[in-house]
């Protein structure tokens, strides 16, 4: 979540070898217990398999969702339901600076979460920084299913390196790694975008009649609301942490981070450094 998951739903939905899901977020294969309050992405398992089948294109080669909920680490037994019901499956597990990843959560719970950014993030186990806890997270889709059928995708390459990081992506789901689209430049869902009007749509295409009607319009017609959407909001302003406690929580991300870099070989020094966050 918020790492730019519905930038790389689109660009993947772009290649004519992939179709991915109608609806973004299907949920499907989370548990449906009851869950604490500010946690409240629900299951669709009662919904059944067909239900499930029937969010994607049965002629496509290869079909994808993105569910960003399968990785909190509150949710228990998702790689699990997924070995039963798909063969074969890929992940690809979306990271970024994990603090600013906090921060934007929190940003995103607004309305719900009304405590200042700092008051929120202290508070301990707090959802923001556990759902930042990036080995703890891939580790049961780790242990399911093996290192080579999950990628993970830094969020600063997808914006910086934008061609080449859809290259690898293509190439790890087995799809023509060469294909182009100009639609590559767009950035979807940018939080800085996201004021009130976004987020009361936002609501309501998650909601049941509006979704349906959403899955129908198209995709181009879906990205041409939004972007009106978008330049009508009001921008938000950017929260701040304190140095002090962003060192605090740095020290409580350091297994995370290091764990990472151990599953990557990437260097992350500057996911460790107090800034202006």
């Amino acid at each position: 979540m918020k790492c730019a998951t519905s930038s790389l739903h689109h660009y993947l939905d772009l290649h004519p070898e992939v179709a991915m899901s109608r609806r973004k977020e299907l949920n499907f294969f989370l548990s449906e217990a009851p869950l604490p309050p500010l946690l409240t992405e629900r299951s669709s398992r009662l919904r059944g398999l067909e239900w499930y089948r029937s969010n994607f294109d049965p002629t496509a080669s290869v079909r994808g969702e993105s569910s960003v909920a399968y990785s909190f680490p509150w949710q228990h037994g998702v790689a699990e339901r997924i070995a039963a019901e798909v063969e074969a499956p890929r992940f690809i597990y979306c990271v970024r600076d994990p603090i600013e990843r906090a921060l934007s959560h929190h940003r995103q719970f607004a309305q719900r979460d009304r405590r200042p950014p700092a008051t929120a993030l202290a508070e301990p186990a707090n959802p923001y920084l556990q759902a930042s806890r990036y080995a703890t997270a891939v580790a049961p889709f780790l242990r399911r299913f093996g290192r080579e059928r999950v990628l993970i995708v830094d969020q600063a390459a997808l914006r910086e390196r934008r061609n080449e990081t859809i290259e690898s992506i293509y190439n790890f789901i087995g799809v023509n790694p060469g294909f182009r689209s100009p639609d590559f430049e767009q950035q979807r869902n940018v939080s800085a975008g996201k004021g009130a009007r976004f987020r009361v749509a936002e609501g309501l295409r998650s909601s049941g009649p509006t979704a349906a009607l959403a899955a129908r319009i198209g995709p181009r017609a879906r990205q041409a609301v939004e972007r009106r959407l978008r330049s009508a909001t009001e921008p938000a302003a950017a929260p701040r942490l304190p140095p002090e406690l962003q060192t605090q929580l740095l020290v409580e991300l350091e297994d995370e981070i290091t764990a990472i870099e151990v599953l990557t070989g990437w260097d992350l020094r500057r996911w460790r450094q107090p800034g202006e966050r």
